[in-house]
């Protein structure tokens, strides 16, 4: 479905639509959480639906042309490569697969588990207005992180490489979690410094989840995609759970 939809689109017209909605979500944040204006904030949201549900219709119009037609629908590109589909089972005989389990174990059971530890540390602290400031920096750094990584793989295709920018975002996590512990260590709670963290941390989480499925599509074939992503979440979730968990112990 989505080859006949890139096969029919104009890719100037795809890059118009990712960056309105886009802009569209920046808009959103900084009416509900910034100037909490949550009328205009909550017509923003609804506009953005209608957009995502016109653009629905749409491909959905191009594919019954297609159909119609007489063209069919095929797996395209897909195919024409010869990506071998690996059953999931099998994919943890590809190290590649492993380390990309790992890095989400690791990165994003970190990373999401951190905003359990920013909530205890904004209750200590009694900065809860910072509290709220830094997760919300959080969350739409993430979204950033996803729509910029999106980009990325939009304007550099097939010559962009999942592996290093994985490490760059991996990289920039890395950097926000040490100034998390910088801030615990230097008692810097309620401080202006609790907001800077969460900027590098939701980034690196929304441009590893941007590359991630592409990434597992290269080698795994787009058979099994959705059970091969799947497994990499269930290890995100454990993740999350196990580094909450050692949260609540350390206290």
């Amino acid at each position: 479905l989505l080859d006949t939809v890139s096969e029919n689109a104009d890719p100037a017209g795809v890059f118009t639509y990712v960056l309105v909605t886009g802009l569209l979500l920046v808009v959103y944040f900084v009416l509900e959480i910034v100037l909490q204006i949550h009328t205009a904030a909550a017509g923003v949201f609804i506009f953005f639906l209608f957009l995502n549900f016109l653009a629905l219709a749409l491909a959905v119009f191009l594919i019954y042309k297609k159909v119609k037609s007489g063209g069919g629908i095929g797996l395209g590109g897909l195919m024409k490569k010869g990506i071998e589909d690996v059953a999931p089972m099998k994919m943890f005989s590809k190290v590649r697969f492993s380390m990309i389990c790992l890095l989400c174990f690791t990165t994003l059971g970190v990373s999401y588990s951190l905003e359990e530890l920013m909530t205890l540390l904004g209750l200590e602290a009694e900065a809860l207005p910072t509290l709220k400031g830094a997760e919300a920096t959080f969350w739409f750094a993430d979204v950033s992180g996803r729509f910029f990584g999106g980009l990325l793989l939009y304007f550099l295709g097939e010559k962009f490489n999942g592996y290093k920018w994985n490490i760059v975002w991996a990289t920039l996590v890395f950097i926000g979690t040490c100034g998390i512990f910088a801030i615990l260590s230097l008692d810097l709670n309620g401080s202006f410094w609790f907001m800077i963290p969460p900027i590098f941390v939701g980034l690196g989480c929304g441009g590893i989840w941007a590359v991630i499925p592409c990434v597992i599509l290269g080698f795994g074939g787009y058979k099994f995609v959705g059970s091969n992503v799947g497994i990499a979440i269930l290890f995100e979730g454990i993740g999350i759970c196990l580094f909450v968990f050692v949260l609540e112990l350390i206290g």
